[in-house]
């Protein structure tokens, strides 16, 4: 679980320097060295997290994420340090792609490799809903490449697959 404290406490470390900087307690442009600096130590860190340790981890990001940024969205809104704010969300929705990744790529990402137009870069999956429950399990994500919603379905006694959600 080292690693688990690791990564919660790089993001915790983070939020509190900008906590700091909302309230007027801190000032000086140096403090803001660990929130730059932290996705990229967390994308390394998240790295090296068992698999079996991800779901839990990814819940308790979110619960950190979730709780600071309500404070701290109001507070920062206008200030020159609110963008870094958004670059630790941002993490933490890189950090459940890297986690993700071993899933089948993106349909898009297929096409792009049967000689279709291959100048977008690697598509990008945002998750953008999760439903779990007995008998479903999906994750919805918005590929900003195609700009379609890809669903991918893993739910119990079906194999794994992808298929695009229709607007209806």
């Amino acid at each position: 679980m080292r690693n688990r404290d690791l990564l919660i406490g790089l993001f915790d470390q983070a939020y509190t320097v900008l906590e700091r900087w909302a309230e007027g307690k801190e000032s000086d442009p140096d403090t803001l060295k660990v929130v730059v600096t932290t996705p990229r130590k967390a994308l390394q860190e998240a790295a090296k997290i068992p698999k079996e340790n991800q779901d839990y981890l990814l819940r308790d990001l979110r619960a950190l994420r979730q709780e600071k940024e309500g404070q701290l969205l109001a507070q920062l809104a206008s200030s020159p340090v609110g963008s870094l704010l958004a670059k630790l969300s941002f993490a933490i929705q890189e950090i459940h792609y890297l986690w993700k990744s071993d899933l089948d790529t993106c349909p898009c990402e297929l096409k792009h490799q049967l000689g279709l137009p291959l100048d977008y870069g690697k598509p990008t999956l945002w998750l953008v809903q999760e439903l779990r429950s007995h008998d479903v399990e999906t994750d919805t994500y918005l590929c900003t490449t195609c700009e379609r919603t890809w669903v991918y379905d893993r739910s119990p006694h079906i194999t794994p697959h992808w298929y695009e959600q229709k607007e209806i």
